[in-house]
């Protein structure tokens, strides 16, 4: 066996202590391999040697189908004398795997029960509203929905529509543009009609919906209205977060800044 091996981190032998030969170390030995569960070195023949020189490499497999090697799939002797970390043997992620599965199902429950308690809140708001305004308002609908029709369209209909409208007891009908506005009107004399007959209007902010001159007229209107008449009440859900107010008409940032509203992802 080799007395020294050449490694340029090590300490100088006391022989050489006053010369610039290269610094060397003691050549050592690592015992039997480290045992890793549910795993073996490629070269099993290995298993029974008893001692392994510096700088020893092993490599490892696992012994168990759809398991992998997390860590290094490796093992090295180090001049210490000890093996270097193990890897671990663990399971693979799959598509087809049981967890896989699992994760996808709590991922959409929780997200159904989101959309649930976001609609529950808003109807049981929308009918204490309701309520307090029975007996001296008599509006042909419960709410205008203003929204940007790009981003919110299919949560509105496949959503916020049935729920109010179909499964709430009592129903609540919302005044929504593409299904209610009437053909061949100006747009702002169907605003307008479209707030005159509601007992509230429901905002859903998104960045279009800023970006949108139609969405802010329909909140300044709105904003208007319920100046006038303290009945008329005004909702806002913040659908994402807005990047920026620098373009938030000065109406509905001060709107924003001193009333409450709520956040989808808390309803």
């Amino acid at each position: 066996m080799d007395l020294f091996d050449p490694d340029e981190t090590c300490e100088f032998l006391p022989s050489q202590a006053n010369n610039d030969t290269p610094c060397y170390y003691m050549q050592t030995e690592c015992k039997s391999l480290p045992q890793i569960e549910n795993a073996h070195p490629i070269n099993q023949s290995l298993e029974g040697n008893l001692t392994f020189p510096a700088r020893t490499t092993i490599v490892y497999l696992c012994n168990i189908e759809k398991h992998s090697l997390q860590g290094n799939k490796e093992v090295s002797c180090l001049y210490s004398g000890e093996w270097s970390d193990p890897p671990v043997c663990k399971a693979e992620l799959s598509l087809m795997s049981p967890m896989f599965f699992l994760l996808c199902f709590l991922l959409i429950g929780i997200t159904l029960l989101l959309l649930f308690g976001f609609t529950l809140w808003l109807r049981c708001t929308l009918e204490q509203n309701k309520k307090r305004n029975a007996p001296k308002r008599n509006k042909t609908f419960d709410a205008i929905v203003s929204c940007s029709f790009d981003e919110q369209h299919n949560f509105v209909v496949e959503t916020l529509l049935p729920h109010f409208e179909e499964i709430s007891r009592p129903p609540f009908l919302l005044n929504y543009h593409e299904r209610d506005f009437y053909l061949g009107a100006k747009i702002m004399d169907n605003i307008q009609d479209a707030i005159e007959n509601s007992n509230s209007a429901i905002f859903l902010i998104c960045q279009k919906f800023i970006e949108s001159k139609w969405c802010r007229e329909e909140f300044e209107r709105c904003y208007e209205e319920s100046k006038k008449d303290p009945d008329f009440k005004l909702f806002l859900i913040m659908m994402e977060v807005v990047d920026t107010l620098e373009n938030v008409p000065r109406v509905l940032e001060r709107f924003l800044k001193s009333r409450t509203y709520a956040k989808v992802e808390d309803c």
